[in-house]
């Protein structure tokens, strides 16, 4: 249906009131506020008490901004990925009432950010962002932050470094259930029948929901693991490096306390 006249929504075309193109420069939005939010947040961790404080204000009008498509298209029954920083920002940030930020920053949050993100990455990083008030000493203006006049050129700026070929694909489409339901007199449990599909539809995409919630929090606490592995076992390498210089290097002394322990467990035995 035309975006140019206003009409009802009709449960069993869930494409209704939308197009693929649409669908799909909606997930190109989240995929770019992910990758905004990511670096935001970086910056504001390392930032002072004070700068935090209008910091995470911008930051949350931001976030309200990009939750409006993810709630638009949850509205019309469309499926889109929510990656994990956003979901993260609406579950921590998006309830907290202004006067009470800014608030500190949590193990779990740092340790994603601290995990870094793969270049390959539909919301990797980027060498500079359009209205990058996080590197700034002010509260920006208006004109200065993410909203619908600034949106366009601060995607313009983003695709323009973007080399990754993911960014591009086409999202998962969304499932129709075009039955062509209608009451009529004669049959008497249409509506009821059409109440059940409406029902079981519903079911389907919230299930759908958490599977994705779940995947994005299971893939990020892997790639903290990852990083984790990668960073100690360097360390485990050089200490036992470090413990079997000083075993050669003390040999008889090792030696000698190695033969009492043994005559000790023998006593005791």
């Amino acid at each position: 249906m035309s975006h140019n006249v206003l009409a009802s929504f009709n449960p069993f075309s869930l494409q209704n009131g939308s197009k693929e193109k649409c669908h799909h420069r909606t997930q190109q939005i989240i995929w770019y506020g992910e990758s905004r939010l990511r670096q935001a947040l970086i910056v504001i961790s390392q930032a002072d008490a004070e700068a935090q404080a209008w910091m995470q204000h911008i930051l949350r009008e931001e976030l309200f901004y990009l939750l409006g498509y993810v709630g638009v298209v949850t509205a019309i029954g469309q499926v889109v990925e929510v990656p994990i920083l956003m979901r993260s920002l609406a579950d921590s940030l998006a309830h907290v009432r202004p006067e009470l930020l800014p608030l500190p920053f949590h193990s779990s949050l740092l340790a994603i950010l601290d995990a870094g993100i793969t270049a390959d990455s539909p919301a990797a990083l980027v060498p500079m962002y359009a209205y990058d008030w996080r590197n700034g000493d002010a509260r920006p203006t208006r004109r200065e932050r993410l909203n619908n006049g600034t949106l366009p050129e601060a995607l313009r700026v983003h695709n323009d470094q973007d080399l990754n070929p993911r960014r591009d694909e086409t999202p998962v489409p969304t499932p129709q259930a075009n039955f062509g339901l209608r009451p009529t007199a004669d049959c008497h449990r249409c509506r009821s029948y059409e109440d059940l599909t409406r029902d079981l539809m519903g079911e389907l995409q919230s299930i759908h929901q958490l599977a994705d919630g779940v995947k994005a929090t299971s893939t990020s606490r892997v790639e903290q693991g990852m990083r984790r592995a990668a960073l100690f076992r360097p360390l485990s390498t050089l200490l036992a490096s470090k413990f079997l210089d000083l075993v050669l290097k003390n040999f008889p002394l090792t030696l000698s306390l190695l033969l009492a322990f043994k005559r000790t467990l023998l006593k005791s035995n």
